[in-house]
Protein backbone atom coordinates (compact mmCIF):
# COMPACT_ATOMS: atom_id res chain seq x y z
CA UNK A 1 0.00 0.00 0.00
CA UNK A 2 0.80 3.72 -0.16
CA UNK A 3 3.19 3.34 -3.05
CA UNK A 4 3.70 5.40 -6.19
CA UNK A 5 4.74 4.83 -9.79
CA UNK A 6 8.41 5.64 -9.15
CA UNK A 7 8.70 2.82 -6.59
CA UNK A 8 6.74 0.30 -8.63
CA UNK A 9 8.62 0.88 -11.87
CA UNK A 10 12.00 0.65 -10.16
CA UNK A 11 11.09 -2.61 -8.45
CA UNK A 12 9.66 -3.99 -11.69
CA UNK A 13 12.75 -3.06 -13.70
CA UNK A 14 15.15 -4.53 -11.16
CA UNK A 15 13.27 -7.75 -10.38
CA UNK A 16 11.65 -8.51 -13.73
CA UNK A 17 8.25 -8.97 -12.08
CA UNK A 18 5.06 -6.95 -12.37
CA UNK A 19 3.79 -5.27 -9.24
CA UNK A 20 0.19 -4.26 -8.46
CA UNK A 21 -2.18 -1.31 -8.67
CA UNK A 22 -5.62 -0.37 -7.44
CA UNK A 23 -6.19 1.49 -10.71
CA UNK A 24 -6.51 -1.27 -13.27
CA UNK A 25 -7.81 0.97 -16.04
CA UNK A 26 -4.18 1.97 -16.71
CA UNK A 27 -1.37 -0.54 -17.27
CA UNK A 28 2.38 -0.14 -17.57
CA UNK A 29 4.08 -1.77 -20.56
CA UNK A 30 7.18 -1.74 -22.76
CA UNK A 31 5.46 1.05 -24.66
CA UNK A 32 4.73 3.15 -21.56
CA UNK A 33 1.43 3.67 -19.78
CA UNK A 34 -1.66 2.51 -21.67
CA UNK A 35 -5.14 3.52 -20.41
CA UNK A 36 -8.49 2.01 -21.29
CA UNK A 37 -7.31 -0.85 -23.52
CA UNK A 38 -6.59 -4.06 -21.58
CA UNK A 39 -9.06 -5.79 -19.29
CA UNK A 40 -7.74 -5.58 -15.73
CA UNK A 41 -6.01 -8.73 -14.46
CA UNK A 42 -6.43 -9.40 -10.71
CA UNK A 43 -3.26 -10.14 -8.75
CA UNK A 44 -5.24 -12.84 -6.91
CA UNK A 45 -7.84 -14.91 -8.71
CA UNK A 46 -10.09 -14.85 -5.64
CA UNK A 47 -10.11 -11.05 -5.56
CA UNK A 48 -11.67 -9.82 -8.84
CA UNK A 49 -11.99 -6.26 -7.49
CA UNK A 50 -8.26 -5.82 -7.19
CA UNK A 51 -5.51 -5.15 -6.76
CA UNK A 52 -4.56 -5.61 -10.43
CA UNK A 53 -1.44 -6.48 -12.36
CA UNK A 54 0.48 -3.27 -13.05
CA UNK A 55 2.72 -4.27 -15.98
CA UNK A 56 1.07 -6.11 -18.84
CA UNK A 57 4.37 -7.45 -20.23
CA UNK A 58 5.89 -8.87 -17.03
CA UNK A 59 4.91 -11.97 -15.02
CA UNK A 60 3.79 -11.73 -11.41
CA UNK A 61 6.27 -13.02 -8.82
CA UNK A 62 5.70 -16.56 -7.54
CA UNK A 63 6.94 -15.69 -4.04
CA UNK A 64 7.45 -12.64 -1.84
CA UNK A 65 5.11 -9.67 -1.63
CA UNK A 66 3.60 -7.49 -4.34
CA UNK A 67 3.84 -3.72 -4.06
CA UNK A 68 0.45 -2.13 -4.76
CA UNK A 69 -0.09 1.41 -5.96
CA UNK A 70 -2.82 3.28 -4.09
CA UNK A 71 -3.56 6.93 -3.52
CA UNK A 72 -5.92 6.11 -0.63
CA UNK A 73 -8.18 9.17 -0.29
CA UNK A 74 -8.57 12.65 1.14
CA UNK A 75 -6.49 14.47 -1.46
CA UNK A 76 -8.91 15.47 -4.23
CA UNK A 77 -9.19 19.17 -5.10
CA UNK A 78 -12.61 20.75 -4.62
CA UNK A 79 -13.63 22.65 -7.75
CA UNK A 80 -17.22 23.00 -6.57
CA UNK A 81 -18.43 19.99 -8.59
CA UNK A 82 -19.68 16.52 -7.64
CA UNK A 83 -16.27 15.09 -8.59
CA UNK A 84 -14.87 16.20 -5.23
CA UNK A 85 -17.08 17.40 -2.40
CA UNK A 86 -16.16 18.38 1.16
CA UNK A 87 -17.07 14.92 2.47
CA UNK A 88 -14.81 13.26 -0.13
CA UNK A 89 -11.67 14.74 1.41
CA UNK A 90 -12.64 15.69 4.97
CA UNK A 91 -14.15 12.35 6.01
CA UNK A 92 -11.07 10.25 5.12
CA UNK A 93 -8.79 12.80 6.77
CA UNK A 94 -10.59 12.64 10.11
CA UNK A 95 -11.94 9.07 10.07
CA UNK A 96 -9.41 6.23 9.80
CA UNK A 97 -12.03 3.73 8.65
CA UNK A 98 -12.99 5.96 5.72
CA UNK A 99 -9.32 6.38 4.89
CA UNK A 100 -8.78 2.60 4.98
CA UNK A 101 -11.70 2.06 2.60
CA UNK A 102 -10.11 4.58 0.24
CA UNK A 103 -6.81 2.68 0.33
CA UNK A 104 -8.62 -0.44 -0.88
CA UNK A 105 -10.67 1.33 -3.56
CA UNK A 106 -9.88 1.85 -7.20
CA UNK A 107 -10.95 1.12 -10.76
CA UNK A 108 -10.89 -1.67 -13.28
CA UNK A 109 -11.26 -1.73 -17.04
CA UNK A 110 -13.61 -4.46 -18.17
CA UNK A 111 -15.20 -4.94 -21.58
CA UNK A 112 -14.80 -1.33 -22.61
CA UNK A 113 -15.97 0.22 -19.33
CA UNK A 114 -14.20 1.79 -16.35
CA UNK A 115 -15.75 0.49 -13.14
CA UNK A 116 -15.21 1.60 -9.54
CA UNK A 117 -14.21 -1.28 -7.26
CA UNK A 118 -13.42 -2.01 -3.61
CA UNK A 119 -11.43 -4.94 -2.26
CA UNK A 120 -10.64 -6.34 1.18
CA UNK A 121 -8.06 -4.08 2.91
CA UNK A 122 -7.24 -6.77 5.46
CA UNK A 123 -5.44 -8.78 2.77
CA UNK A 124 -2.63 -6.24 3.01
CA UNK A 125 0.35 -7.70 4.89
CA UNK A 126 2.95 -4.93 4.70
CA UNK A 127 3.05 -1.23 3.84
CA UNK A 128 5.44 1.13 2.09
CA UNK A 129 5.02 4.88 2.56
CA UNK A 130 6.76 7.33 0.24
CA UNK A 131 7.40 10.80 1.61
CA UNK A 132 8.79 14.04 0.23
CA UNK A 133 8.99 17.69 1.16
CA UNK A 134 5.49 19.25 1.35
CA UNK A 135 6.62 22.10 -0.93
CA UNK A 136 7.64 19.49 -3.52
CA UNK A 137 4.24 17.81 -3.20
CA UNK A 138 2.49 21.14 -3.77
CA UNK A 139 4.61 22.04 -6.79
CA UNK A 140 4.04 18.56 -8.25
CA UNK A 141 0.29 18.94 -7.75
CA UNK A 142 0.44 22.33 -9.47
CA UNK A 143 2.30 20.89 -12.45
CA UNK A 144 -0.11 17.96 -12.61
CA UNK A 145 -3.11 20.26 -12.56
CA UNK A 146 -1.64 22.53 -15.24
CA UNK A 147 -0.91 19.54 -17.45
CA UNK A 148 -4.11 17.67 -16.68
CA UNK A 149 -7.00 20.05 -17.22
CA UNK A 150 -7.53 23.09 -19.48
CA UNK A 151 -6.97 26.28 -17.52
CA UNK A 152 -5.36 29.70 -18.03
CA UNK A 153 -2.31 28.69 -15.97
CA UNK A 154 -1.03 26.45 -18.76
CA UNK A 155 1.03 29.40 -19.94
CA UNK A 156 2.42 30.04 -16.45
CA UNK A 157 4.71 27.20 -15.38
CA UNK A 158 6.92 29.08 -12.94
CA UNK A 159 6.59 31.02 -9.71
CA UNK A 160 3.93 33.36 -11.10
CA UNK A 161 1.77 30.37 -12.00
CA UNK A 162 2.03 28.53 -8.69
CA UNK A 163 1.34 31.66 -6.65
CA UNK A 164 -1.80 32.29 -8.70
CA UNK A 165 -2.77 28.62 -8.39
CA UNK A 166 -2.37 28.65 -4.58
CA UNK A 167 -4.34 31.89 -4.27
CA UNK A 168 -7.19 30.50 -6.39
CA UNK A 169 -7.10 27.17 -4.53
CA UNK A 170 -7.32 28.81 -1.10
CA UNK A 171 -10.06 31.21 -2.22
CA UNK A 172 -12.41 28.43 -3.32
CA UNK A 173 -15.52 27.86 -1.24
CA UNK A 174 -14.38 24.34 -0.34
CA UNK A 175 -11.12 25.67 1.11
CA UNK A 176 -13.00 28.28 3.12
CA UNK A 177 -15.30 25.60 4.53
CA UNK A 178 -12.27 23.43 5.28
CA UNK A 179 -11.02 26.13 7.67
CA UNK A 180 -13.85 25.15 10.02
CA UNK A 181 -11.72 22.08 10.80
CA UNK A 182 -8.61 24.14 11.61
CA UNK A 183 -7.50 24.82 15.16
CA UNK A 184 -7.29 28.50 16.14
CA UNK A 185 -3.51 28.65 15.73
CA UNK A 186 -3.80 27.45 12.14
CA UNK A 187 -6.61 29.91 11.36
CA UNK A 188 -4.45 32.73 12.69
CA UNK A 189 -1.54 31.68 10.48
CA UNK A 190 -3.76 31.77 7.41
CA UNK A 191 -5.17 35.17 8.33
CA UNK A 192 -2.03 36.88 9.66
CA UNK A 193 0.89 35.12 7.95
CA UNK A 194 -0.66 34.34 4.57
CA UNK A 195 0.35 30.65 4.46
CA UNK A 196 0.34 29.62 0.80
CA UNK A 197 -1.75 26.65 -0.29
CA UNK A 198 -2.93 26.00 3.28
CA UNK A 199 -5.81 23.80 2.06
CA UNK A 200 -3.33 21.55 0.27
CA UNK A 201 -0.98 21.42 3.27
CA UNK A 202 -3.93 20.36 5.45
CA UNK A 203 -4.56 17.47 3.05
CA UNK A 204 -0.90 16.43 2.97
CA UNK A 205 -0.30 16.38 6.72
CA UNK A 206 -3.54 14.59 7.53
CA UNK A 207 -2.94 12.07 4.75
CA UNK A 208 0.26 10.99 6.52
CA UNK A 209 -1.39 11.18 9.95
CA UNK A 210 -4.04 8.77 8.76
CA UNK A 211 -1.48 6.48 7.15
CA UNK A 212 0.34 6.09 10.47
CA UNK A 213 -2.90 5.63 12.41
CA UNK A 214 -4.03 2.97 9.94
CA UNK A 215 -0.74 1.10 10.15
CA UNK A 216 -0.96 1.15 13.95
CA UNK A 217 -4.46 -0.31 13.72
CA UNK A 218 -3.49 -2.93 11.12
CA UNK A 219 -0.24 -3.87 12.87
CA UNK A 220 1.51 -4.45 9.54
CA UNK A 221 5.29 -4.03 9.09
CA UNK A 222 6.06 -0.62 7.61
CA UNK A 223 8.87 0.67 5.39
CA UNK A 224 9.25 4.43 4.93
CA UNK A 225 11.15 5.75 1.90
CA UNK A 226 11.76 9.32 0.81
CA UNK A 227 11.70 10.34 -2.84
CA UNK A 228 15.15 11.88 -2.59
CA UNK A 229 16.58 8.54 -1.39
CA UNK A 230 16.55 7.42 -5.03
CA UNK A 231 18.99 10.24 -5.81
CA UNK A 232 21.11 10.08 -2.69
CA UNK A 233 21.49 6.32 -2.19
CA UNK A 234 19.85 4.47 -5.04
CA UNK A 235 21.35 1.00 -4.46
CA UNK A 236 20.59 0.81 -0.75
CA UNK A 237 17.10 2.24 -1.27
CA UNK A 238 16.20 -0.43 -3.82
CA UNK A 239 17.92 -3.21 -1.90
CA UNK A 240 16.02 -2.21 1.23
CA UNK A 241 12.68 -2.18 -0.58
CA UNK A 242 13.34 -5.47 -2.38
CA UNK A 243 14.38 -7.08 0.90
CA UNK A 244 11.24 -5.78 2.61
CA UNK A 245 9.13 -7.30 -0.19
CA UNK A 246 11.20 -10.50 -0.14
CA UNK A 247 11.92 -10.13 -3.84
CA UNK A 248 15.28 -10.92 -5.43
CA UNK A 249 16.91 -8.34 -7.66
CA UNK A 250 18.13 -9.56 -11.05
CA UNK A 251 21.87 -10.26 -11.36
CA UNK A 252 21.89 -8.51 -14.74
CA UNK A 253 19.87 -5.54 -13.59
CA UNK A 254 20.64 -2.08 -14.88
CA UNK A 255 23.16 -0.26 -12.71
CA UNK A 256 20.93 2.78 -12.41
CA UNK A 257 17.28 3.61 -12.83
CA UNK A 258 17.11 7.40 -12.66
CA UNK A 259 14.66 9.01 -10.30
CA UNK A 260 13.00 11.80 -12.22
CA UNK A 261 12.25 14.71 -9.89
CA UNK A 262 8.68 15.88 -10.31
CA UNK A 263 8.14 19.23 -8.67
CA UNK A 264 10.30 22.28 -8.10
CA UNK A 265 11.07 23.41 -4.53
CA UNK A 266 12.53 26.70 -5.80
CA UNK A 267 9.08 27.96 -6.77
CA UNK A 268 8.71 29.15 -3.16
CA UNK A 269 10.94 31.41 -1.08
CA UNK A 270 12.60 30.18 2.12
CA UNK A 271 10.23 32.33 4.19
CA UNK A 272 7.17 30.88 2.43
CA UNK A 273 8.39 27.32 2.97
CA UNK A 274 9.12 28.01 6.65
CA UNK A 275 5.53 29.18 7.15
CA UNK A 276 4.21 26.12 5.30
CA UNK A 277 6.18 23.75 7.54
CA UNK A 278 5.09 25.58 10.69
CA UNK A 279 1.45 25.25 9.56
CA UNK A 280 2.08 21.58 8.72
CA UNK A 281 3.43 20.85 12.21
CA UNK A 282 0.35 22.32 13.90
CA UNK A 283 -1.64 19.33 12.65
CA UNK A 284 1.08 16.65 12.51
CA UNK A 285 0.94 13.76 14.97
CA UNK A 286 4.16 12.52 16.58
CA UNK A 287 5.02 10.03 13.83
CA UNK A 288 4.36 12.49 11.02
CA UNK A 289 6.47 15.16 12.71
CA UNK A 290 9.34 12.69 13.04
CA UNK A 291 9.08 11.68 9.36
CA UNK A 292 9.17 15.28 8.14
CA UNK A 293 11.62 16.65 10.74
CA UNK A 294 14.50 16.57 8.22
CA UNK A 295 12.64 19.04 6.01
CA UNK A 296 12.25 21.66 8.73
Amino acid sequence: FFSESVALRNIQNLTGFSQGTNYGHVVDSKRGFIPHVYNSIPVNADSPNGPYKYNIDMPLPSSGYILVKTHCSGHCIDYGTDECTLSDYVNPLINVREYMIGCASGTKWEYGREVEVHHNPYKSKKAVILARHPAMVISARFLNEVEGRPNPLQQKWGREGILEWCATYDDRQGSKRLMNFYVEEAKAMVKDDGVLCHAEIYRIVNFYNQAYKLMKFMGDPLLVTRFEDYDLDFDNTLNSMAGFLELRLKESRRADVPYQRYGDPDLFTTEEVTKMLKFFNIFAIKETKALFADYS
